[in-house]
This record gives C-alpha cells, sequence and structure tokens, in this order.
C-alpha cells in the first residue's frame, strides 16, 4: 500500500534504485534502473533446494508465468464476454494457474503475508482500471452490477450480472390465480401430460401476469416473486394492493421505464391483476419485506348449517373480538407445511351484511391468520372458532383480503 498512485512496476523500480544507492560498492558503477528494465536485472530468491524464481521485464519470469504482460489480452476477452449487457459499475475477479499461486504462497511463508501484493489482486486492479477507462464506466466494489471473472489460464471471461428488484404493489381480482407459479407435482417443473406440458399446476399466477412485460423488457433469463405474505388461490386481494418486489435474474438491460411497463401489466390484465407504486430497490430490501409483518382486514361471506340467528351470531363475533385464537397447522396445508400450533390476535368481528342463508364478516387479525379455520373451526384444530361459538357448522364461501395495516396508526382498534 506504499506509494498510493504508483504501479506495482513503478514501485519496484523505486526498490531497485533505493538497493543500488545504498550499496557503496555499486555506486560507480549505477546505471539508472529505468534504462536496464527488461534486459538484465533481476531479483533471484532460494524458495528450497529445488525452487528458485527471478523477477525480471522479459516474458520468462517464472514467478507469474508471463501473466502479467497480458493485461492488455484480459481487457478484450473482458470486454467482449459483456457486449451484451448494459451496466454502469463493476468489479474484475481471476483465476490464476496454482503453480502460480503456490510459489508466490512460498514466497509469503518465506518473507511474511504483509510483504507483497497478491498476484490475483494485482491484476484485478490493473485490468479493472484499464476497463474503466476504455469503457468509460465505473470500477466498484462491493456490490457492483456486474462482475467480470476473468481465466487467466484459458483466456476466457465470464460475467455475473446482479439482479434487478423492483417493489411495487399489487391487487388481484382474478379468484383462480395464485400468487407464485405453482410446479406441476407430479413432473416437478418438466412438463407432462397432467400439465399439458406447461410444467405448472396453473397456467397463470401473478407472478407470471407481472413479469412477463418486465423479462422481455430488460432481456432477464428468469424471475422470482416475493411477496408481503400471500391470499389463498381463492381469495382477492384488494385496498391498496399486497407489497411484492420482482427480482429479475441476469438482466441485459438495467434502465426500464416502470411507468410504462406498469401501464403495460395493468392494460393486458385488467379485470385480474393490476400493480401500482413500483420502484427500484436493493437486495436487502427483500428480507425487510419478507420480514415484515402488520394486522389485515378481511372480508369473508359464510354459510352456516343449521342456519342461525342474526343475534347469536353477533354473541359469537363479540366473543371473537380481542380474543388469543391457538391453530393448528390446518389440514389443507398440512402436506407443504409444518405441524406447528401458532397464537393470533383477533382484533375485531363486525357484521356488514346478514340474510338467511350467508352472512358477511368484517374480520380484522394479526397476521398469519387462517380465516377459513377460524369460521369453521377446522375439526377443532383453531379454538375458539366461530362455528363453535355459534353452535352451527360455519364455512366461508368467499374471501377477500380488503387491507394490510402497514403503518402501526392504521391498526383498526
Amino acid at each position: 500500500m506504499v506509494g498510493s498512485g504508483l504501479t506495482n512496476l513503478e514501485r519496484g523500480i523505486s526498490l531497485l534504485e533505493h538497493k543500488y544507492f545504498l550499496d557503496d560498492s555499486k555506486k560507480k558503477d549505477f546505471i539508472t534502473v529505468q534504462e536496464k528494465i527488461g534486459q538484465d536485472y533481476f531479483l533471484s530468491i532460494d524458495i528450497d533446494d529445488s525452487t528458485s524464481t527471478h523477477l525480471s521485464g522479459d516474458n520468462d519470469c517464472n514467478l507469474c508465468l508471463g501473466i502479467l504482460t497480458e493485461k492488455e489480452n484480459f481487457v478484450d476477452i473482458a470486454i467482449s464476454a459483456v457486449s451484451d449487457y448494459s451496466f454502469s459499475t463493476f468489479e474484475i475477479g481471476s483465476i490464476v494457474d496454482k503453480k502460480v499461486l503456490e510459489l508466490e504462497n512460498k514466497i509469503q511463508e518465506l518473507l511474511g503475508e504483509d510483504l507483497g501484493e497478491s498476484i490475483k489482486t494485482q491484476i484485478n486492479r490493473e485490468v479493472g482500471i484499464l476497463i474503466s477507462k476504455k469503457m468509460d464506466i465505473r470500477l466498484e466494489r462491493p456490490n457492483p452490477e456486474i462482475t467480470i471473472l476473468i481465466d487467466t489460464l484459458y483466456g476466457v471471461a465470464e460475467p455475473t450480472v446482479r439482479s434487478l428488484f423492483i417493489e411495487g404493489r399489487y391487487v388481484k381480482l382474478d379468484r383462480t390465480i395464485p400468487q407464485t407459479r405453482w410446479p406441476c407435482r407430479k413432473c416437478r417443473g418438466r412438463g407432462c401430460s397432467s400439465c399439458n406440458e406447461t410444467g405448472q399446476t396453473y397456467p397463470e399466477s401473478v407472478q407470471s401476469l407481472i413479469a412477463k412485460p418486465f423479462l422481455e423488457s430488460s432481456l432477464s433469463i428468469s424471475d422470482s416473486f416475493h411477496g408481503m405474505g400471500r391470499e389463498d388461490i381463492d381469495a382477492r386481494m384488494l385496498g391498496d394492493g399486497r407489497p411484492f418486489i420482482l427480482e429479475l435474474k441476469t438482466p441485459k438491460k438495467r434502465s426500464l421505464d416502470l411507468v410504462s411497463l406498469q401501464s403495460s401489466v395493468n392494460d393486458e390484465n385488467e379485470g385480474r391483476v393490476s400493480i401500482s407504486n413500483l420502484s427500484l430497490v436493493d437486495k436487502k430490501r427483500v428480507r425487510t419485506l419478507k420480514n415484515t409483518a402488520c394486522d389485515k382486514l378481511y372480508r369473508v361471506k359464510i354459510s352456516s348449517v343449521p342456519p342461525i340467528s342474526k343475534e347469536k351470531l353477533k354473541k359469537g363475533a363479540a366473543a371473537l373480538t380481542g380474543t388469543v385464537v391457538e391453530q393448528r397447522t390446518p389440514k389443507r396445508v398440512s402436506h407443504r407445511r409444518s405441524d406447528l400450533i401458532r397464537k393470533r390476535g383477533i382484533r375485531d368481528v363486525d357484521i356488514v351484511d346478514f340474510s338467511d342463508d350467508h352472512a358477511v364478516l368484517e374480520i380484522c387479525a394479526e397476521h398469519g391468520t387462517y380465516i377459513k379455520e377460524l369460521v369453521s373451526g377446522d375439526e377443532g384444530r383453531t379454538e375458539p372458532n366461530l362455528s363453535g361459538l355459534v353452535d352451527s357448522e360455519c364455512k366461508v364461501e368467499r374471501l377477500d383480503v380488503v387491507q394490510l395495516y402497514l403503518e402501526e396508526t392504521e391498526v383498526k382498534k
């Protein structure tokens, strides 16, 4: 790290000059090192009985095997490897012949790890600086938009592209589509007769409908969908929508017109799915979103056998309000979720409509509450439950998520 702004070649020249100035016996014969570099100056280091090395300006250096003379070639290889991608920040990584690294380790063992910069670090830094100047882009670490790994042994380069993350909210009006792609259980996504060769249990999802124009615009190879919770397939997501983050993997284009893409999704999926409040975020935002918990307001249409009176339903709703229920993992999802007992708070239960054959309730509950089981009881797996409190077999006929209370001040009391 001594001599900021100098290349290792310039540092080496300074060291050799300093050596000769200090050696009185050589002063009278001193010739400027710059004039001799690349001809016959060298430094010999005896590593053991069978190994020695010399550092010089020729191409036969047995320390680096000539790698450091190939910088310009590595630059061309790297630029060619990323020619199809748009990006503004990058970093360089490298793979070096293990013979070189083994010899470097021996020298470090002899002289100490702090004495000298590794060859890989020098290649990464110097090639990165040359690419930065040539392409007029910024060399940045950590978290660059693209990382270029150069294999110096085989003369190839491989880019690793940072995903794009787009946050927004979605409203779902279609009761026939899941939130995310649902691979066919029989073929596990490969395609079979059961799924009409699509590899999917359901041909469409909120994820696929939203992702389609984004994949096309960014030229990404695939996507992932990160939602703040999820609703059942047959449930609608209303109100301001559910927060989500769409991850676009290995995008070739990073500059996206989010306003235009939002309009495209909404126009193509009118009456089914719509999105809003789009913005670019970083990867850390995914974890924050996934770990965010909030109360939710649900609207459910229920039936009961035998039919119950409005007064009896009022008493049952009042008995649930302000309680903490214990819910064992419902039977309908037990095949894919751990068998646990969860405690969830029921904030409020209101009757908004009532007739002889059905009622409509609005239920405000803690995140993660199984609303269908709160109503039915799920054969005693949820206690207390509405069916037990009104002494009738109640069932959810229709379910909507009306609102997510993301701010503490919004929570319904």
